[in-house]
Formats: C-alpha cells, sequence, structure tokens
C-alpha cells in the first residue's frame, strides 16, 4: 500500500464525513443549541424582569404598609378626638342633670319651708287667739278671729 494513496483515501473520506455531517448531522445540533441558548437568553431575561419586579413590588408593599400606617394613624385620632367629644358631652349632660336634681331639691326645700312656715303662723296665730281670749276671757267672734289671724300672718 501506498502510503500516499491511504492518506488520500482518509483524507477523501474526511471530507465525505465532514461533509455528511455539515449537511445532515450539524444543523440538527445547531437549531437545539441555537434554540437552547434562546430559551437561556429568555430565561435569564425573564429571571432579570422578575427580580426588577419583585423590587417594584416590594417598593409598593413598602408604600402600602405605610399608607395603611398613616390611614390607621388618622383613624386613631379621629377615635380619640371622638371619645374626648363623648366624654365632654357626658359630663355637660352630667353637669345638667346635677343642676337640675339640685334645683329640684331646693325647690321642694323651699316649698316645704313655706309650708311649715305658714303652718306655724296657723298655730302661733291659734296660740295667741287662745291666749287673747284667756286675757280677755271671752271669745271673739269668727269673723272677727279671721281678721286678727290674717294680720298677724301678713306681720309675720
Amino acid at each position: 500500500m501506498n502510503l500516499n494513496a491511504t492518506i488520500f483515501g482518509q483524507a477523501i473520506t474526511f471530507f465525505l464525513f465532514v461533509w455528511f455531517c455539515m449537511k445532515y448531522v450539524w444543523p440538527p445540533i445547531i437549531d437545539t443549541i441555537k434554540k437552547r441558548q434562546k430559551e437561556i437568553s429568555d430565561s435569564l431575561a425573564l429571571a432579570e424582569r422578575a427580580k426588577k419586579d419583585l423590587e417594584i413590588a416590594k417598593i409598593n408593599a413598602t408604600n402600602c404598609i405605610e399608607s395603611a400606617q398613616k390611614q390607621a394613624k388618622k383613624l386613631l385620632e379621629k377615635i380619640n378626638t371622638y371619645n374626648i367629644e363623648m366624654i365632654n358631652q357626658a359630663k355637660m349632660i352630667a353637669i345638667e342633670e346635677h343642676n337640675r336634681i339640685i334645683k329640684q331639691a331646693q325647690d321642694k326645700i323651699e316649698d316645704e319651708r313655706k309650708r311649715a312656715s305658714e303652718i306655724l303662723r296657723q298655730q302661733i296665730s291659734q296660740l295667741v287667739i287662745t291666749a287673747t281670749e284667756k286675757v280677755i276671757e271671752h271669745s271673739i267672734d269668727k269673723k272677727i278671729n279671721r281678721e286678727i289671724i290674717d294680720k298677724l300672718i301678713s306681720k309675720l
């Protein structure tokens, strides 16, 4: 065998093998590699977008929490103000009721005092008439008796 012919045959076989691989084997492998590269780059881009979306979501969540806290503080302030108003209103109602009860008691005391004073006047006038009758030793006419009592009551 000739070394040149063997090398030449091997070279032709190698070129035929390379041509066959380039024609039929390489295109599906290259397509698969390109698809895989595209999937990887899409996945990386998607991951990057997800990372950015996560940052935006964190910022939005923080803003939402801060907003909720502010609203809660405002609501608590309103509730506290309302409670203070309700307490003040209840105090005012209690003071009014207290004053009304005291006024009623004072009016009742005044009425009782007047009634007791009137009874006392009548009793005193009866005692005065009785004492006068005993001094004069005779009974005075009822009409005159009434006039004397009225005069004594008015003077008292």
